[in-house]
């Protein structure tokens, strides 16, 4: 290739030219790397719009899961076991108090505390504590857990006979 006159073979500036078969504009990594970042700054937002219930779903499922838990310890464990709500935005998962034959570990320190996420609250059930009985992991009466969150809600049903969890 021979340098435009005033240049040297070799400068710089003589091969500034040489990539003009490349066109103008993104190539597909950066155009890629921005939907990344857009795509990021939505899911991170989703939440704080109002009509976002992925929270309260959540805490519904995990909820669900902590009764169906307990109601498993009651009957394996030959003890009682309950879920009691402090506030309307956290509970605990407490052993009772008795001999238990088997050693539960995940008990070592007496209770599982649990949190709802920001924005989520609770109502009932009456006298909030729901307690599952050794040996047939059954409750007194039926339980009614209602989450609510901007307006939506989800309810939980605790059957008092079988003890069986409804969502």
């Amino acid at each position: 290739m021979r340098a435009p006159s005033g240049y040297r073979v070799g400068s710089p500036a003589c091969h500034r030219h040489d990539r003009g078969s490349r066109s103008a504009g993104f190539s597909l990594f950066e155009l890629l790397l921005v939907l990344i970042i857009i795509g990021a700054l939505v899911v991170v937002s989703a939440g704080r719009w109002g009509g976002w219930t992925g929270d309260l779903d959540g805490a519904a499922d995990t909820l669900a899961a902590d009764l169906r838990f307990a109601q498993s310890r009651a009957l394996h464990n030959i003890t009682s076991y309950r879920i009691v709500f402090s506030d309307s935005d956290r509970y605990y998962i407490q052993r009772e108090e008795s001999e238990d034959v088997f050693g539960d570990a995940a008990f070592a320190d007496g209770s599982i505390e649990r949190e709802f996420p920001r924005g989520v609250q609770r109502s009932g059930p009456a006298g909030d504590e729901i307690r599952f009985r050794y040996p047939l992991g059954n409750l007194d009466e039926d339980a009614t857990i209602t989450l609510s969150r901007n307006g939506a809600q989800r309810s939980l049903r605790v059957l008092a006979e079988t003890g069986y969890v409804e969502r």
